[in-house]
């Protein structure tokens, strides 16, 4: 009698301790009952600069990040924006090094030797460094494909080398299209034929005449700066370019003002957010706000940053997606300004 007593008290006891643990894996289950979990081919690099495989997991409310041994890293979709994009690998053709290497290693041989030198040690390595590189991009042609998530957290990001073959990168982006209730402007759709309907002013378009508010409530109307050249920079405060170029245009704003130049920045996100973000770095150069994305959607904005440059007659003179460097962005304003400017007068 004893031992059936103790026996079934130690039943009772590991009833009650499993408990806890079926309720949790019960809740659990309820919780990711909708969840979708991808894995294969994908990459993730967090700020230690390396790439890992990782793990996608969508549930209805966010989306997490998975590598080891790292914490898994969890994006909630009401405060989630994506930037995607395509690299090719291989070195660029004409390298610099290349040739200038070459030149430096042949020079010795080409003293001594003379022309045979010239062609072995200086022309052949030259003449084959864009052969390889081409070869090289044309194998890889279809595994450059990246996705960076970001929050307005401060840490709260990472870079995602996406799977090579093209039906598991699309089942990544239709989990996002799906799921993410706000359907942003820079998210690229599931579908891209979704983007023949959309509008995206080209070079030589008439820029579509807009009125906005900036930071401080003043009016800005687009038709209105006529006779000024006009660069609007499309951007938003969790952009890492768009961050990286912002100095860059108010150096220009405070370089060429004086020469009819106006940098007007658009920005639709939460008013107070873009103030803060503003007054943090410092930037004096006009920004202007739309709550409801109206003129990203004008433009046919789908990526971040997205500079248009308006020529002083209102038609688009140049479209530039990205930062692509002080230099480039100085050479097309500097057209812009001091040649077709001065030669339409």
């Amino acid at each position: 009698m004893e031992k059936s007593l103790s026996s079934r008290a130690v039943a009772l006891v590991l009833v009650l301790a499993m408990a806890p643990l079926y309720a949790g894996a019960e809740d659990s289950q309820v919780e990711d009952i909708d969840s979708v979990v991808l894995s294969t081919g994908i990459r993730a690099r967090f700020e230690d600069g390396k790439l890992r495989p990782a793990t996608l997991t969508f549930t209805e409310s966010s989306v997490t990040v998975e590598q080891s041994p790292r914490m898994p890293l969890r994006f909630e979709y009401d405060d989630l924006h994506i930037r995607r994009g395509r690299h090719h690998l291989g070195v660029p053709i004409w390298d610099k090094r290349v040739i200038v290497d070459s030149l430096l290693n042949g020079l010795p041989w080409v003293v001594l030797d003379g022309l045979d030198a010239l062609v072995y040690h200086v022309a052949l390595p030259i003449a084959i460094s864009p052969a390889v590189a081409l070869t090289f991009r044309a194998l890889r042609h279809n595994k450059g494909y990246w996705l960076e998530l970001h929050t307005h957290q401060p840490n709260q990001s990472v870079y995602l080398r996406l799977p090579s073959k093209q039906r598991r990168r699309q089942a990544i982006f239709e989990e996002l299209d799906r799921r993410d209730p706000k359907d942003l402007m820079i998210r690229p759709p599931s579908d891209p034929r979704k983007l023949q309907g959309q509008n995206r002013v080209a070079v030589g378009d008439l820029a579509p005449d807009f009125e906005l508010h900036d930071m401080e409530g003043m009016s800005w109307e687009l038709s209105a700066l006529r006779g000024k050249v006009v660069l609007l920079n499309f951007w938003a405060s969790w952009c890492g370019p768009c961050r990286q170029e912002m100095p860059h245009l108010e150096g220009l704003h405070r370089r060429f003002a004086g020469e009819g130049l106006v940098v007007l920045g658009i920005n639709d996100e939460p008013l107070e957010r873009a103030r803060e973000f503003l007054d943090n770095i410092g930037m004096t150069f006009p920004n202007v706000h739309t709550s409801d994305g109206r003129v990203f959607r004008q433009y046919g904005i789908d990526a971040l940053p997205t500079s248009l440059i308006v020529d002083r007659f209102g038609r688009v003179e140049n479209r530039i997606e990205g930062f692509p460097g002080e230099k480039a962005l100085l050479k097309a304003l500097k057209e812009s300004l001091f040649q077709k400017g001065r030669s339409s007068n």
